[in-house]
Parts: C-alpha cells; structure tokens; sequence
C-alpha cells in the first residue's frame, strides 16, 4: 500500500479540524434559525405586541439588527424570513427584529465559514513548505549527503527543528570523516604486514628458498588462501567506505566490460584451480557507461562469493551479453548450497554473512555484496538475487 505525502497528511488533518468546528457550527446556526421562524410567526399573528414576545434592545444586540436590517433593505438572499410575510397589516416590530437577527446570524456564520477555510487554506501552505523541506532534509542524510547544510525556514518549532537536523548532519559528517581515516590508517597498518606475508609465501611455493616437502606445501597453501582472504576482507572494508560516500549520479565512461570481468576472473585463478572448478563461459563484446573501478569491483565481489561457495569439482557460470545498445547484462551462477529463503530480503545488508555453511579460515566480513549494490545503485542499475534449483544465481543489469 502507498504511504500518504506529508503533505496529504497535513491537507487531511486541517480538513479533519475545519470540519469539526463548522459542522456543529452550522446545525447551531440552523437549530436558531428554526427557532427564530417559528417565533417570527408567533409574533407576527399575535393581536399585540405584548409582555409574550417582547425583544431587548439593549445596546448589546443593537449591531446585530442595525446589520440584519441593513441586509433586509439590500433585499440579500436569506435576508427576509420565509414566515415573515411582509404584504400583512399584523407584520409587528419584534416579528421584524426577529427576521432581522435571522439574517445577521446566517451572514456571519458564512463569513466565519468562507474566511475559516481560506484561514486554512493559507496555514497549509505555511505548514507544507517548511515540512517538506524537513522531509527532503531527512532523506539527503539517509542517502550520506552531508555537505550541503540544513535550513528551514517556517514556524519557530519547524526550524529548531531544521537547526537540530543540522547539528546532527555536522555530527554525521565529523563521524564520516573520522571513520574514513581510521580505516585509512587500519588497512596501512595491515597491509604492510600482509605485503611481506603474501611475498614471502610466495617465495616458498615457487621453492626459491629450498625444497619443501607435501606437509609443508599444504601448510604453505593455508598460508596463501588466508593471506589473500585477508586482502579481501581489508578491500572490501576500504571498498565500503568509498560506497556509502558516493553520490548517486550516472556514469558517462564507455567501458568495455568483457576486459573487466576477464580482470576479475584472473585473480581467482588460484582458488578456482585448487577447487577444480570447471568454468562455463558466455562472455561477449559488451559497452556501458559506467566507472571502471567500481564496476571491477562488482564482478570481482560476485566472482569471489561464487567461487567460494562452489564445492570442490563444481561447475562455475559466468555470462555477459547485451540487452540493447550500451546496456549490458552479467550474470555468474554457482553450484554452492544456495541462499536461504528466509535471509534473501538481507543479502545486500552489510555485515550481512548468512549460515557461513562455507569452511573458510577467515570468516567474511559480509560487505562484498552490500559493496556492489551500493555501486549499482550509484549506476542506477540492478542487481538482484534470481532464483534457481540449485546454488546462488545474480543479475547485474547495466546501462
């Protein structure tokens, strides 16, 4: 069901208010009316003006039939009383005065009614300009747009409002800043460490240092698969900083994505030749505006969960080809355990790692996928889980 506007809401309450107070109003006014009818008959077919029907004429009530007489002599629709019969010899004062105060009564409660609705008319639009600005302000921090500063210009309480939204953007974007450059500093203190880890192994495999026998070599492919886990884990920590900061705008870089995803399969080799994996490959000559880096990125992570979900001597898919003109279609499959059902609709949340039914000696941070919806989206492309028999099929649609 769609959610009403903000400023359906506030329309629907003014009118809800207005209503409230007219209504009994005018069953009043119509109630006093009856009762003045009637009387104005009584009075005017009495034989006297007597005691029965006498009227105060104090000078409290002197503008209301000084005002209901003025409307009779402009003969103004409403103005005479429909028992007031004005041909008759018996058409007394009080029965006059009586149809004067009728009139007075009505007009008045029109004017009350015609300026209470452009009264509300006028509060609705100095209601719904401000909140709307406040709903706009709202959104702009929920997407990481922290820049630009808030100002609401309104009703006091609607721009202490604003200035509390404000100092809270400030305080976002001091937080945004110093997230940015702990990671910073983490993923340096880390990756030089790493650097000599991954170097040093990789003299070991290639024996340059000695012989090494079958218990070593197995100890040394340990080595290799967490060194480059943990590399992962590092750029996927980087990869989502940079994420949740991007603007959503579109792209106008022609890339050719077929070298891409061709770059993202070659740093699996490794992982995909120790799994034995066999490769199903559709891969053709596809064009789309988008950023290179990102988009890498987008494969690489896709590429990465399939490749670690598949089991040992499964069959690994990748296929791209084009929808239309610089719009393009990737999507990778694999035989692994799947997604369950109940954790689908959390797939693309970060920190998001699911059953962890895969073994692995460093446990996923979860943000490889959150990183490339995030990237997607900035694209205004899609990205999506499909469903399949058996394993994890995803649809990158770009353009």
């Amino acid at each position: 069901m769609r959610k009403p506007s903000q400023s359906a809401s506030i329309w629907r309450l003014l009118t809800t208010a207005y209503l409230v107070l007219m209504i009994p109003a005018f069953l009043f006014v119509n109630f006093t009316c009856n009762a003045l009818d009637y009387r104005i008959e009584q009075a005017q077919y009495s034989l006297t003006d007597g005691d029965k029907f006498a009227l105060d004429t104090n000078p409290r009530n002197a503008w209301i039939l000084s005002f209901g007489g003025f409307l009779r002599e402009l003969e103004m629709p409403f103005a005479i009383s429909s028992k007031l019969n004005m041909q008759s010899a018996r058409n007394t004062i009080v029965a006059r005065s009586l149809s004067d105060i009728r009139a007075a009564l009505i007009y008045i409660w029109a004017a009350i009614f015609v300026f209470g609705a452009i009264a509300i008319v006028r509060l609705g639009f100095l209601l719904n300009r401000p909140l709307q600005q406040l709903t706009g302000s709202i959104e702009r921090l929920t997407k990481g747009e922290l820049t630009n500063s808030i100002s609401i210009f309104g009703p006091r309480n609607i721009e202490q409002m604003g200035d509390g939204l404000d100092k809270l953007r400030r305080r976002l974007q001091e937080s945004d800043k110093q997230q940015k450059l702990f990671l910073r500093h983490i993923s340096h203190e880390i990756k030089t460490p790493l650097t000599s880890i991954k170097e040093g192994s990789k003299l070991l495999d290639e024996q340059l240092l000695g012989p090494i026998n079958e218990e070593q070599q197995e100890v040394l492919q340990i080595l290799v698969k967490s060194s480059n886990e943990l590399q992962m884990a590092i750029e996927n920590l980087l990869n989502y900083s940079s994420a949740i900061s991007q603007k959503s705008k579109k792209r106008h870089n022609l890339v050719d994505l077929s070298l891409l995803v061709y770059k993202a399969l070659e740093k699996h080799e490794l992982p995909i030749k120790q799994k034995s994996l066999a490769l199903d490959m559709s891969i053709a000559s596809c064009q789309a505006h988008a950023d290179e880096v990102q988009i890498l990125t987008v494969f690489d992570n896709l590429i990465s969960n399939a490749v670690k979900h598949s089991p040992n001597g499964g069959k690994l898919s990748l296929q791209l080809r084009p929808l239309k003109k610089n719009v393009a279609e990737f999507i990778v499959r694999d035989e692994g355990p799947g997604v369950n059902k109940d954790q689908e609709h959390a797939i693309f949340d970060a920190f998001f790692v699911g059953d962890q039914s895969v073994k692995t000696t460093l446990k996923g941070t979860g943000l490889g996928l959150s990183i490339a919806k995030q990237y997607i989206d900035a694209h205004e492309g899609v990205i999506q889980l499909l469903s399949t028999r058996k394993g994890a099929a995803f649809r990158v649609v770009l353009g």
